[in-house]
């Protein structure tokens, strides 16, 4: 059984049936791992449940549970007992470097629209890229920013042609980014696909408006000619504090 599941932590529990003289082990880790050799253990003395720290948000893991026998010995593992970590909101700074799947907590239109590549970064490495399909959108996960005063918001984009970066967006087709501020979604660029540049190209931005703890990025194509065409590519998102800008004053005296 488990429960009080959170972005980080839940509680686990069974029955054995009996008591073990010596505890139980058990084992956890990511759906799919390995008993003998991945995952993480924890010794529980003579109560059946147990809370598992440390963990990642939006990630499906299974644990194992064995017990202890009075000689030292082990049972075999029984299990697994599956949950999924919630989703919540991240703190600053956060830096997003694509990997083989798409990101943990983030949402998007379509898997075949919207995807992690390897052929068009640098060494091989991934970036998010959206393949030209209208309304293709990847929205990432929120962040807690409602006592944040200003954020600085940064990424590398290019549109397709050579390096395997995809097809090349023409003059009329576009994609958008934006942010949510709690109620409404706010422009932050626009780029189109005559003008968008064919390496990758830094943008950054300054946000003092619309910082709450809903505050999230959305990557939308505005207009294109369909799947596996028109493609757009990001890397290397970066979100963090901004800094504050100086006050200026003045000192006035008074004579009396």
């Amino acid at each position: 059984m488990v429960s009080n599941i959170n972005t980080n932590s839940a509680n686990i529990s069974w029955n054995s049936g009996d008591s073990a003289d010596g505890g139980y082990q058990v084992r956890y880790g990511t759906s799919g791992f390995d008993l003998a050799s991945e995952g993480n253990s924890v010794l529980v003395s003579e109560q059946e449940d147990t809370t598992l720290y440390n963990l990642m948000q939006g990630v499906n893991y299974e644990a194992d549970i064995a017990e202890i026998c009075s000689n030292g010995d082990t049972s075999a593992y029984a299990g697994p007992i599956t949950f999924t970590t919630q989703c919540g909101g991240n703190n600053l700074p956060s830096l997003m470097i694509f990997d083989t799947t798409y990101p943990n907590c983030w949402s998007k239109s379509s898997s075949n629209a919207v995807t992690t590549s390897n052929t068009c970064g640098n060494n091989n490495t991934y970036t998010l890229q959206l393949n030209g399909q209208t309304g293709a959108t990847a929205i990432t996960n929120t962040f807690n920013l409602s006592n944040t005063y200003s954020i600085e918001v940064s990424y590398d984009y290019r549109a397709g042609k050579d390096n395997n970066c995809g097809d090349t967006p023409e003059s009329n087709d576009s994609i958008g980014v934006t942010y949510w501020n709690g109620n409404h979604w706010i422009k932050l660029a626009k780029y189109s696909g005559g003008q968008a540049p064919k390496t990758f190209t830094s943008d950054q931005f300054i946000i003092t408006n619309g910082l709450t703890d809903h505050f999230k990025l959305k990557f939308k194509v505005i207009n294109g000619s369909g799947v596996n065409y028109d493609n757009w590519n990001f890397d290397s998102l970066k979100i963090q504090e901004g800094t504050c800008p100086k006050v200026s004053y003045r000192i006035w005296t008074i004579r009396l």
